[in-house]
């Protein structure tokens, strides 16, 4: 397909999940490398040097993350890295503008609540629609990743459950709704 008219695709999986893969609806696995694979700048020019965004509501692993208690102190932030070279002709790697959420870190569980359903897109949904038109995705996602971590389920045995939200990112611009 021809997709120059478009500024990026967003591609968001809500399914059963292991590390680097998921369920199709037919039960069979497929990696995540192989969904990815057709996006590719290599395969699909037309999206070259546009953001692919993919959004993974799955566990990744049988690991369930259990809560543990830390004492909060103040944090300092990292400068970012400015600076960048101009060519005469462009040239894109094909792994290049990819962006991937995740519900959970490799090998844990993602959480959902009977009702409400997944705390992941939840938090992603409810951030998306509170930012600005200056939020930029990888700002959004750090609300997101804290959204996550905030919520807490009890167990019986009174062990409190946690989740924790990744991303993964090789966009070379800044992307912004």
């Amino acid at each position: 397909m021809d997709h120059k008219a478009r500024d990026c695709v967003v591609v968001i999986f809500q399914t059963h999940g292991r590390d680097g893969a998921v369920q199709g609806s037919d039960k069979d696995w497929l990696e995540v490398s192989t969904i990815t694979s057709y996006f590719k700048a290599s395969v699909c020019p037309s999206l070259a040097n546009k953001p692919k965004l993919f959004f993974f509501q799955s566990c990744r692993g049988e690991e369930i993350q259990k809560a543990v208690p830390v004492q909060c102190d103040g944090g300092g932030s990292i400068p970012a890295a400015t600076g960048s070279r101009v060519r005469d002709v462009k040239m894109v790697a094909p792994e290049a503008d990819f962006f991937y959420g995740f519900a959970s870190v490799a090998g844990t569980q993602a959480l959902r609540h009977p009702e409400t359903g997944s705390w992941f897109i939840q938090a992603l949904v409810q951030s998306l629609q509170e930012s600005t038109k200056s939020d930029d995705l990888e700002s959004i996602m750090t609300v997101v990743r804290r959204k996550v971590d905030d919520h807490q389920v009890e167990t019986v045995k009174g062990e409190f459950l946690k989740q924790t939200a990744e991303v993964r990112t090789r966009l070379l611009k800044e992307v912004v709704f």
